[in-house]
This record gives C-alpha cells, structure tokens and sequence, in this order.
C-alpha cells in the first residue's frame, strides 16, 4: 500500500486549474419582467440598444455580453431562452442576426447560464421570474480532464456505481476472472505483462483506443519474454501511458491493452482471444475510451477550450441579496457521427470498437473539453447536462444500454436491437475488410446467450428474414464505396457484409404495414475459417431459401453507365439511374415496361457500371419474395451467376405495391428453392 501511494505521489495528475474570483454585479433593479427579457417571447429576440436599464434580465444580459467580450452589429439581438437539451434546467443568453425578427436567424453567439449550487439561489430572491430556481442544476467543469478535480469525479461516479442499489446492474454478482493477460503496474514507470492462469480474480480496466497509422508497441512471438519482465516506459505511447496513470489513480492494479495482452503474430492466440472479447470488456471493472484521439499518441486527457470554461460574476441587488452566476459556451455531447454539424470522436467512426462501447458495464469517454461517464444505469457529464434518455448525446443509449437488459426482453425485441448494432457497426471503418466478422464477434457472442437460433453470417435463424431485408440507403449511394463490392471477399452477398456502404433494416411500421406472411428457408450456412470460432472470419456462406420467384429483365438509363477509361472521373451525382423492369414469358419479344411507380429497387452497389460484376442492360434478374406485408412485398433481387448449377448473388432490394401489373405478374410466380451465395 506504501509503494502504491509512493507512485501515485510521483505520478500526480495536473493540477486543477486556477481561478479568478467573480466579477460583482451589484445594485440591480428589482422588476419582475419587461418587454425585451420577458421569457413567454421565446421565439424573438430583441435589439441590444433596447435593453431596459431598469430590469435584473436586461441588466445581466448586458453583463453577458460585457463579460463574454461578445461581438455586436447594429442588428444584433438577444434573448432568454430554456434549453430543451438539459430538460428545461439551463437558461441560454443567444446572440444572433436578426431574419425576419426570428431569434432562429443566423445565430452568432450562444451562451449558457447556470447556477452551480441550487443552495446559493435565493428562492424568492430577486433574479425570480427570469430564473426559476428548477432551470438551474449545471457544473462546473474541471478545464482538464486529466486533473485531480477530474479524478475526484469519476470517483465519486466509480462510489456510487458500486454502493446504490440503483446501480445493481452495473456490477457482478461475484469478481469475475482476470484476462488470459493483463498489464500489472508494478511501481512507478515498471510495468510487465502478467499471464493470469495463477492469478486470482481481480478487479481489472480495459482501455478502448484507436490504433491508428503510426507505429505501435504491439506484443509478439519475439517480444512476448520481454515484456512478461519488464514493458520499457519511454516504449508506451502517450495514451496508454495516460492510461496507466488513471488506473493507478483509481487503485487498481490490472490494466487490459489489446496490442499488449495479445500476441498480434499468433493466429491462434488471436482467435482464441477475439472469441473471448465479450467477457473481457463485459467482466471489467471500467473502460476507458481514448474517444479524442486519433491514435495512441495522442493521449486521454486534454485541456479545455477557454470557452467552455466557465465564468462566474456576482449579481447583488439594492437589499444585499447575492446570487453567482456562471456562463459559457455550451458544450457538445455527441459522440456519433452527426455531418455535416460536427466532426465524429475519431473513436467512434472505427469498427472495432463498437463493442468496445456496447459491452462494458461501466465507461469513461475522455473527450476534448470534458469525461462523459456512461453505465447501465446513468449517463452524466462533467458539465451536468446529463439525462439518461438523451439519445443526441449517448451513443449507447440508442444502442440497448444497457446490454445486461436484453434478458427482459422478448426475442422480437431484441432481433430489433441486433439489427440496430448492425446499423450502427456499418457506419464505421475497418483497416481490413476481413476483419468484418471478427470485429463484431464479442458482441455476436453476446447476443447469442439471448437468440434461439444459430449466428451466421451476422445473421441470426430465429429471425433470418428480417435479418435479410437490409438494404443501401440513398445517402450512401454518393460513396466511393457503394461503386463496386469489397476487393477481396468477406461475406455472402445476402449478408449485410457482402457490401461495402452502410445498411438500414426495413422495419414494421405500426399496423399499417404489418406482416403477413414470410417466405420458408430451405437450409443457410456459413463456412468459417476456425471451426472453433463460429463467430468469426468466413470462407463461405451458401442461402437456400424455399418459396415464390419470377424472372425478369432490368434496364435503367443508359447516360449513367460507366465506361473503363473513365470509372475513376465518373460523375458520383448521377450514379443512380432510374430502373425499369420488363416481363420475361417471352424473353426475345418487345414487353410493356412495368411503371417504376408500383415498385422501388435499392441497389446494393453500382451493378450497372463497367466495373466488376456488372450487368448489362436488359439482363435476367431473379425476383425472390421474401415478405408480403399489408401494404407491400419486399423481395431479393438476384442475378445468376452458373447458370448450370443455378447459383444467384444478391443485387439489391426490391418491393412493389400490392396493385398494378407487377402484382398481378407477381401472381404467376413459380415455386421452388432458389440457391444464393
């Protein structure tokens, strides 16, 4: 315990901050309300030049300005407005242009006010109406994520979670086992990787980092006696260091790096270590998320903007009545990808650590201005604009947060969330494509303690049908991506994972487009390249499916087709061509195309450009239905890839109305099973 203090002394966090005291406000008047500050006018703002010198709202505004050096034109206008981001608890001071007298014009300026202490609000005090004491409830951050105010946050987060009863899903019924490896911070800079057969259970930190392109101290065959002695310190990037110095901070003495604790040269070890990936961030005690940093050596903690520091002034009327105030910018709490309005976490845009964030039972986000603490219970914020249901801000909580309650649910449910992950895993970004599986596979493990049917492909059997109605929305249809499928192959064509763009799920929309009958399936599999990780990579995945098809022919505008020489310059902005369908009873006679209003096709990738795979104009597409609905019929669209075996690949999706002539062809279809790869 000595030698543990002794480092914690040597490896002191920074130190917080200094701060200056607040600027006094004094002799405000005492009205309740006037016409320019009055709250009930949320949606106008007012002239600065028309600031009543006589109102407390008008003359804190003045304030504001004054104190936030705010930059004014002759147009600018101002106004109180409660923030429906924080639930009505902050009040915003909102700077902008004036459009039409709208105070959503162009908006310059956007301040936030708070008290940080409900107890220094004098409830019947002077600054009521303007401030209601209920709109209040924010915090101060610390101004460096790395300091000793940061630290006694999380610690006071780390105290609750493991003492409430409210947090009882947030810990485990006894301490779960350690890692097959994990780093053991020894003393000061002497770190060694500990192999943990003979080790008893332990608390243990995973940390969540992106890899990046430079290069990393990874263990290997060569290096793994090495580092079971000693891991050099000056060898450690800045993150994993910062790291290190967090987990010593909070007492522990395990610490879970994957470049570290695997061997990276041993196919063996990687696969047994990948199939174990959902017990070990589900069984860890906390997750640190290096979200800001683009690599390993840009470090978990950072310093905060000035800005989002706040300031504070003391307002005092003629009575001697004091309040402290606190104003700056407000800060932004998305983690997922939102554009073009703001930049995504580097963290959150990788592939790999989805289930990074997904699985643990605890998390700390280190982002660049703030820690945003997320576990199965709470989501909260150094700045305390925190809500547990505030989906913009939480990536988990629109991801089933918590994981551990998917055993309540009903397996419609959770096949609903399963697709969800799906959604979200394919807006992120892999170094290699045949990582498409294994990256995915702690939480497929996971998922399948939950399902009643088999895991294949990233599909599941007890719901194969819904899994299999994805498709590329138009958004992704401008990526270079969406132009061809993946270089080399990762996944059958009737997988999600066949495609390179990001996917939705059709879904149930209420009564109006209910299901009413899905097609039967003959038989699915998938060839995994490790028979004992049928989670992981593939070799090959073959669908059989038993139900109604008809053959027809697919055109669509010649003007977008592509030409080799000039695939490269191709215009992306008229990639998408409008499609046409045509009977096939007799393929060599002149048919009616059928109106594309009674159908629509998703196309999973540019299928009509000469590039690979493609088709021509006029070719023989296979329509195989999959599920008739009240209002629609989704199908797959196939093309025939040996026409002596009759193997198809999927090209898309397609649906059509239940009217006009595609339904009544749709009719006349054959039954039979229809062989996908």
């Amino acid at each position: 315990m000595l030698l543990l203090r002794r480092f914690i002394r040597s490896t002191s966090p920074s130190p917080d901050p200094p701060t200056s005291p607040p600027l006094l406000i004094k002799d405000l008047p005492q009205i309740d309300t006037c016409d320019v500050c009055e709250l009930r006018q949320q949606d106008r703002g007012f002239l600065v030049s028309k600031l009543n010198k006589n109102c407390t709202g008008c003359a804190i505004l003045r304030s504001v300005i004054l104190i936030r050096k705010v930059e004014l034109f002759e147009d600018s206008k101002v106004m109180f407005r409660y923030s429906s981001r924080s639930w009505g608890r902050s009040a915003l001071v909102i700077v902008t242009e004036d459009i039409e007298g709208t105070i959503w014009g162009s908006m310059r300026c956007c301040e936030e006010l708070f008290v940080v202490d409900d107890s220094q609000y004098p409830v019947d005090g002077f600054l009521y109406p303007h401030f209601p004491p209920n709109h209040f409830g924010l915090s101060d951050i610390s101004g460096n994520t790395g300091s000793v105010a940061a630290l006694v946050w999380v610690n006071l987060h780390l105290a609750e979670c493991d003492n409430s009863k409210k947090h009882t899903s947030c810990r485990p019924p006894t301490t779960p086992p350690l890692p097959t490896r994990v780093l053991e911070i020894i003393s000061p800079q002497r770190i060694r990787l500990l192999p943990t057969a003979s080790t008893p259970p332990g608390k243990y930190i995973c940390l969540s980092h992106c890899w990046g392109k430079k290069q990393l101290i990874t263990t290997t065959r060569k290096t793994l006696r090495r580092h079971l002695s000693k891991i050099p310190w000056k060898a450690l990037p800045k993150t994993f260091q910062d790291a290190i110095t967090f987990t010593a901070h909070l007492g522990l003495r395990y610490l879970w790096i994957d470049s570290l604790c695997i061997i990276q040269d041993d196919d063996a070890d990687w696969r047994r270590e990948g199939a174990n990936m959902a017990n070990i961030y589900h069984n860890s005690y906390l997750t640190l998320s290096a979200a800001k940093s683009a690599d390993s050596s840009g470090g978990l903690f950072a310093t905060s903007h000035p800005d989002f520091v706040s300031q504070s002034f003391l307002v005092r009327d003629t009575e001697g009545q004091e309040c402290c105030l606190h104003i700056r910018s407000p800060l932004e709490h998305k983690l997922r990808a939102n554009p073009p309005n703001i930049l995504p976490l580097p963290l959150m845009t990788r592939g790999w650590t989805l289930q990074e964030m997904i699985l643990p039972p605890r998390i700390i986000h280190f982002l660049k201005n703030e820690i945003l603490w997320e576990c199965n219970t709470l989501s909260d914020c150094e700045c305390g604009v925190q809500s547990k249901d505030d989906e913009s801000r939480s990536l988990n909580t629109t991801l089933a947060r918590p994981i551990s309650a998917l055993r309540t649910l009903d397996s419609e449910e959770v096949a609903k969330r399963w697709r969800i992950v799906v959604e979200e895993y394919r807006t992120r970004s892999l170094t290699y494509e045949k990582d498409i599986f294994p990256a995915l596979q702690g939480l497929a493990k996971f998922y399948s303690g939950f399902r009643e049917g088999e895991y294949v492909a990233g599909c599941w059997t007890d719901d194969l049908i819904g899994d299999l109605l994805w498709f590329v929305p138009p958004n992704r249809n401008l990526e270079p991506g969406f132009r061809a499928r993946p270089e080399k192959w990762r996944g059958p064509t009737w997988s999600w994972a066949g495609v390179r763009s990001g996917v939705l799920f059709r879904k149930t929309s209420e009564l109006a487009d209910e299901v009413n009958q899905r097609t039967a399936l003959a038989d699915v599999q998938a060839e995994v390249v490790a028979v004992e990780d049928p989670f992981g990579e593939l070799k090959g995945g073959v669908l059989r499916i038993e139900g109604e098809w008809i053959d027809m022919k697919i055109s669509w505008d010649q003007e977008v087709g592509v030409d080799d020489d000039d695939k490269e310059n191709a215009s992306l902005g008229k990639i998408v061509p409008n499609f046409i369908l045509t009977s096939v009873e007799d393929i060599d006679a002149d048919s009616t195309p059928i109106e594309n209003l009674e159908y629509q096709i998703t196309p999973d990738y540019a299928f009509w450009c000469s590039i690979k795979a493609n088709m021509a104009p006029g070719s023989r597409v296979r329509i195989v239905k999959l599920e008739q609905r009240i209002s629609w019929i989704y199908c797959l669209l196939l093309r025939c890839v040996d026409q002596e075996e009759g193997i198809y690949e999927r090209v898309g999706l397609l649906q059509y109305g239940m009217w006009g002539t595609m339904y009544r062809l749709s009719r006349r279809a054959e039954n039979g099973i229809v062989v996908v790869i």
